[in-house]
């Protein structure tokens, strides 16, 4: 949808999904910027150019991933947002190989590692772990 925004192509549209429907992957949008440690302009530069509020939900992203020990190939996806009143949303969901069983939470925080872990404890109450599991079992299976 933001490529057809961008190129001047809305009407190409016709079914736009919202992200309760379709959560995207972690750390999806994110931009990263890698430098080297004893170059101090380019960190200083790097530093500047910030945004907490992304840091924080993709920290609160991340830390679920971790917490669920998935990779860019496990079927996990979250999306975190923070609301005006400074607090953090994550919904996160964990979905089989098939597409029959979903695990799916979502909670509000304002510290982002306690956010992530909440969810991922949720997502594991649901059985994510066994999901997991089963998606490697099908990803290496001949």
């Amino acid at each position: 949808m933001s490529g057809l925004e961008r190129i001047g192509e809305t009407s190409r549209m016709t079914h736009p999904l919202d992200v309760d429907t379709m959560v995207p992957a972690v750390g999806a949008g994110t931009l990263v910027l890698q430098c080297r440690e004893d170059d101090a302009a380019v960190r200083e530069l790097a530093a500047s150019l910030g945004d907490p509020r992304a840091w924080a939900e993709t920290t609160a992203e991340r830390t679920m991933l971790h917490i669920l020990q998935g990779s860019c190939h496990s079927p996990i996806a979250a999306l975190a947002r923070t609301e005006p009143d400074g607090r953090i949303g994550l919904r996160a969901r964990v979905i089989s190989p098939d597409g029959k069983t979903v695990a799916d939470a979502h909670e509000w925080e304002r510290d982002p590692v306690l956010l992530g872990t909440a969810v991922a404890v949720s997502l594991m109450r649901q059985g994510a772990r066994e999901i997991l599991a089963d998606a490697e079992r099908a990803a290496s299976a001949p």
